[in-house]
């Protein structure tokens, strides 16, 4: 048979494909190798614990943006997974982050997208200082949200994106503060925590936190040695630590910054001590009888 007696849909067919091939060739790669036909729109995605999933992000925001005629794996995503907003505030803090940032410099981007406004930050502040970066150094760049659809560009845009910076900080305050009063109370009830304390071990048979007067006795140490007249550095009370063959309370040799935190920042289980009648004699200095 000869090729100009091809059937119309063989035609139609390879017209089709030749079309598909011909947009994703003028696109950009994505990690995964695919081509995008939307390399102009960036989609930043966070996640900071395991109860989380990056899919389920997605699958939120791609209703929201076929809506506008758009498909997200068509998109450039950025993608930060395991990242808390709290430990990391800034995008320029972040790896994806950072990256869509000098995505968005280099002028490669004119639209962000993402799931939420909490997704971007968790603190006014640094979401206002944001917006205002965009604003001044990039206004052409469009920003928006599922909870969020008016763009950052209008007056009902910033005011609704800073209405929701307000409540998502909120939340993260009452979240922090729900865990500090619960810790608080399993303290005061001697109750195990979800980590180890140096000075204290857990009782199987009374089913509570009680001292360990060996370790409380290093604890005490490192307090006089860092008070004393001779003033030891956190370095030099680390290395005394070390040498006498004393481990942290996670199998640990001590460094500066353990040392540091005894004395700067101790456990609030040690608020407990008051309700114990400690040993007559306590070891001390070189705890040659020191045992775990």
């Amino acid at each position: 048979m000869s090729d100009a007696l091809l059937r119309l849909e063989d035609l139609h067919n390879d017209a089709i494909w030749q079309d598909t091939v011909n947009v994703y060739e003028g696109g950009n790669k994505q990690n995964c190798g695919m081509y995008l036909k939307h390399p102009e729109i960036a989609v930043y995605l966070r996640v900071s614990t395991d109860d989380q999933t990056v899919e389920s992000q997605k699958k939120i925001l791609r209703m929201f943006l076929l809506a506008e005629g758009i498909e997200i794996d068509e998109c450039r995503l950025f993608i930060d997974d395991g990242v808390s907003a709290k430990k990391f505030p800034t995008f320029t803090k972040r790896k994806a982050g950072k990256e869509m940032m000098k995505a968005i410099q280099a002028g490669s981007v004119k639209k962000v997208y993402g799931t939420y406004v909490n997704r971007f930050f968790r603190r006014v502040a640094e979401g206002a200082t944001w917006m205002d970066f965009m604003a001044k150094n990039h206004p052409d760049v469009e920003v928006k949200t599922s909870d969020c659809f008016a763009s950052t560009k209008t007056s009902a845009g910033r005011m609704m994106w800073h209405t929701l910076l307000m409540v998502s900080e909120m939340e993260n305050e009452q979240r922090s503060e729900r865990t500090q009063g619960g810790m608080q109370r399993l303290q005061e009830a001697l109750k195990k925590s979800s980590h180890a304390v140096f000075g204290w071990y857990f009782d199987e048979d009374l089913q509570q936190m009680q001292p360990h007067w060996h370790q409380q006795a290093v604890i005490r140490h490192v307090k006089t040695a860092w008070n004393d007249n001779k003033g030891q550095s956190f370095s030099s009370i680390a290395r005394d630590l070390t040498r006498w063959g004393i481990k942290t309370s996670t199998g640990k040799d001590f460094n500066q910054s353990t040392v540091r935190r005894f004395v700067k920042s101790p456990a609030k289980l040690h608020d407990q001590l008051h309700r114990f009648d400690p040993p007559k004699r306590m070891i001390s200095a070189p705890f040659r009888t020191y045992k775990v």
